[in-house]
């Protein structure tokens, strides 16, 4: 038989014979092939999901840390320079919140970011929030919180499968997911630090509510040119040392993803059509360009206990392959008014608020703070809103503190 069923056609008495010799030949070439991939897998060098490996990181986006050099010391303080600092305790995401929306960059969009995100803070997150829906939801900061902090989850790679936190993570992210990003799910973080900082050259002002940020490029791998706004990874005991790649870190540390936002604020809109324009980075020096205002630079850190080697990799988009310098992260401010009032006197006034210390509502320290506040409630308004209430059946957020941290007057 001929034609396009022609393959299919009963095989002549010799076809018959050779036919079974050379599929056995073929399939001990393939489980051959596996084994080996196995074995390359198992020790680091090729990363592969069954037969696939285009959605793995390669050899070269991994690096020794100690091979990374030292950064640049911090501009010099000036003497208006905004030295304190102010810590949110809002944990590692231990309920397990994921999902693949990007509230700032796709709203309305469920699955938007065709990647699985990590998230702190408001509990209510997807793509369809509104406002009023993250003004009114708990959050699991135990200050009240209830700003939005997310970026994608890091995962095992196969054969990398292993520890308490990892098992947890997975069996979370199938329960509000359902699927298997990153190699096995996420892995729990170790630890997470949300820190807003002060200025070296100014004072800062008061972020308005609803205020919408993202750091870091989704398509670093594919983009023409390199981003402005790099990824950072290190290892908790090489802080001073920064790289785009996946770091490679000695026994007992942990992998660390660090999100710096931009904070030097145009003093009018919540965002921008690229979701950048409105917020930019300060110069080299620390002061922030001609008509923006400097508000609280908002640090993350997250932390990971994971197997030594090429073990692990964060979600990304499909043709990102895992790139480490595709790392990025998101920011929604929700904060009552008071509690961003203490946010600012706090770097103002040259004093760290740490989870700790009691916080004391009340006036203002400094006119800079006053002004911000009136700043805040004219840029965007919070109309019937008010303040964002306490999670359900929990005491009031300025009430549910330990006695003040030796030290700490914010």
């Amino acid at each position: 038989m001929t034609g396009a069923w022609g393959a299919y056609a009963r095989p002549g008495p010799g076809e018959q014979a050779t036919r079974p010799l050379v599929q056995g030949l073929l399939l001990r070439l393939v489980a051959v092939a596996l084994l080996i991939a196995a074995a390359v897998a198992g020790d680091g060098g090729l990363l592969l999901a069954g037969a696939e490996t285009r959605d793995y990181p390669g050899t070269p986006d991994y690096l020794d840390i100690d091979s990374v050099p030292p950064r640049p010391a911090a501009p010099a303080v000036g003497p208006d320079a905004a030295t304190g600092s102010w810590d949110a305790p809002c944990g590692r995401n231990d309920s397990g919140h994921y999902n693949a929306d990007n509230l700032v960059v796709s709203p309305g969009r469920q699955g938007g970011a065709e990647h699985l995100h990590d998230y702190v803070g408001n509990v209510s997150t997807t793509a369809y929030s509104t406002d009023l829906d993250l003004a009114l939801a708990a959050t699991t900061c135990r200050n009240g919180d209830t700003s939005t902090y997310y970026w994608p989850v890091l995962g095992l790679l196969p054969g990398h499968y292993a520890g308490a936190d990892h098992a947890y993570a997975r069996h979370a992210y199938a329960r509000h997911a359902g699927g298997g990003h990153a190699g096995g799910g996420p892995v729990l973080p170790a630890s997470v630090l949300v820190r807003f900082l002060g200025s070296p050259r100014s004072k800062v002002v008061a972020m308005p509510r609803f205020l919408r940020m993202i750091t870091g490029d989704a398509k670093a791998a594919t983009a023409p040119a390199p981003t402005a706004t790099a990824a950072q990874w290190t290892c908790s005991g090489a802080r001073d040392r920064r790289t785009e790649r996946y770091p490679l870190c000695p026994p007992g540390q942990l992998v660390l993803r660090i999100f710096d936002f931009p904070s030097c604020w145009d003093g009018l809109h919540g965002d921008s059509p690229n979701h950048r324009s409105h917020v930019r980075f300060p110069a080299a020096d620390g002061g922030c360009p001609d008509g923006t205002f400097p508000i609280p630079q908002l640090h993350i850190e997250v932390g990971y206990s994971v197997p030594a080697g090429r073990s692990y990799a964060i979600d990304t988009f499909p043709d990102q392959r895992r790139s480490p310098r595709t790392d990025h992260a998101g920011f929604i401010d929700v904060m009552p008014e008071a509690l961003m009032t203490k946010l600012v006197d706090c770097p103002n006034t040259g004093r760290p608020f740490l989870p700790g210390a009691r916080l004391r509502l009340g006036g203002s320290s400094s006119r800079v703070t006053k002004s911000s506040r009136a700043l805040r409630s004219s840029a965007c308004p919070r109309s019937a809103l008010g303040s964002s209430p306490a999670p359900a059946g929990s005491p009031g957020w300025s009430e549910r503190w330990a006695p003040p941290a030796p030290g700490s007057s914010c």
